[in-house]
């Protein structure tokens, strides 16, 4: 197995592709926008809206949420990385 750079970690099992952090972030805030486009909703506003029990948490959303969180998790050790609801901007109020 090789990634774009060719790196990866070998185990008794698996090989894994390494990757930077903020190549990591790219590809979470990708994912993270993705669902806030379909759903046109922020991702702070569906955590909440979960973590409160306004929304049933479907396996789309549970894959979602879970991206929201490693995010949120990484960029809580990285402060320079960004923050964690600066993906899309959508609003969640009404017009």
């Amino acid at each position: 197995m090789a990634t774009a750079k060719g790196k990866t970690i070998k185990t008794a099992q698996f090989e894994v592709p390494v990757r930077d952090g903020r190549e990591l972030r790219e590809e979470l805030r990708r994912k993270l926008r993705a669902y806030e486009r379909k759903y046109r909703i922020s991702s702070a506003e569906m955590a909440a809206r979960v973590q409160s029990d306004q929304v049933q948490e479907t396996l789309e959303i549970f894959k979602w949420m879970s991206h929201y969180r490693v995010l949120e998790s990484i960029e809580s050790v990285t402060p320079t990385a960004g923050t964690p609801t600066t993906t899309t901007g959508f609003s969640t109020t009404s017009t």
